[in-house]
């Protein structure tokens, strides 16, 4: 089955060499897989919300069974050893030094626009025109991904329409570059606890409403909260929250990292967003 069948059974658009689909590997809320066909027959996958890869290629197997051939070997890619993946790591630092202070920028105004009104971290910027996965360029809010040590593993970024503070109605709106495997976006700092959750605005979020001496941390996804690679205890007075959105896959997720916290020697907590709804959602006056 080619990249093209597999985008249109999953409800997706093809562009002529490559196609975008709502990820079956998380609660995808807008289209964040990319699918093309690559040399020697190989299926190629990129979920740009960071799930990986393994899970990415058997989710579309399992929603797509009866029509996906279980004989078909898709060969997959360790893509943290591959020039590829070197390229994107490079690619992430650059446009992260070459990106702006989000102060004063579109990207602050998208954030104020979602009642978002605490102090902005260092770890978000601005640039204003970035290339976008369909090809042309578009501005958008860039976000430092570290790993525990606090070095960069990679770059996140949100997509904004050209001229208006909101969110690009290309998909996807959202995408990672780089090795961002068990990083995270660091929103806050403290070291009387730790927050982790799933979306910058969540993280931020919570910034406005959670004691200030708690570093708020944003996985990025489902897949990026389930592997987040977490700090020593010690280092946050063996204090964790888990803070999940309001879904199935979100609850999952926080809890199986609660478990692996737990058994880390961590003092954990867990809450939980509405049904159907993130803690964003929550500041903004939504509700379930």
């Amino acid at each position: 089955m080619r990249a093209e069948a597999i985008t249109k059974a999953l409800g997706g658009r093809w562009f002529g060499r490559n196609g975008i689909a709502r990820c079956p590997a998380h609660s995808d809320r807008s289209p964040s897989l990319s699918i093309a066909d690559g040399e020697a027959s190989r299926l190629l996958l990129y979920g740009h919300a960071g799930c990986a890869y393994d899970d990415v290629y058997h989710a579309v197997r399992e929603q797509l069974e009866g029509h996906f051939p279980k004989a078909e070997h898709v060969p997959i890619v360790d893509n943290t050893t591959s020039r590829a993946a070197t390229s994107n790591a490079h690619r992430a630092g650059t446009i992260w030094n070459t990106s702006v202070s989000i102060e004063g920028t579109l990207a602050e105004d998208y954030l104020r626009s979602r009642s978002i009104m605490c102090d902005l971290p260092e770890t978000l910027r601005f640039h204003s025109a970035l290339r976008h996965p369909t090809e042309c360029s578009l501005p958008a809010m860039t976000a430092l991904v570290q790993r525990t040590d606090g070095n960069q593993l990679g770059l996140h970024r949100t997509f904004l329409g050209p001229h208006r503070p909101v969110k690009s109605r290309l998909q996807p709106s959202k995408a990672m570059l780089g090795p961002c495997k068990g990083g995270a976006v660091r929103l806050r700092t403290g070291n009387s606890g730790l927050i982790v959750c799933e979306g910058i605005e969540t993280g931020l979020s919570l910034c406005g409403g959670t004691e200030s001496d708690f570093a708020v941390w944003a996985a990025l996804s489902t897949s990026g909260v389930k592997g987040l690679r977490l700090p020593e205890p010690r280092q946050f007075n063996a204090s964790l929250v888990v803070a999940m959105d309001g879904d199935l896959p979100g609850r999952k997720a926080g809890s199986e990292l609660a478990q692996r916290a737990a058994a880390a020697g961590w003092m954990v907590e867990t809450v939980s967003a509405p049904e159907g709804l993130d803690f964003n959602d929550v500041a903004r006056g939504k509700e379930a």
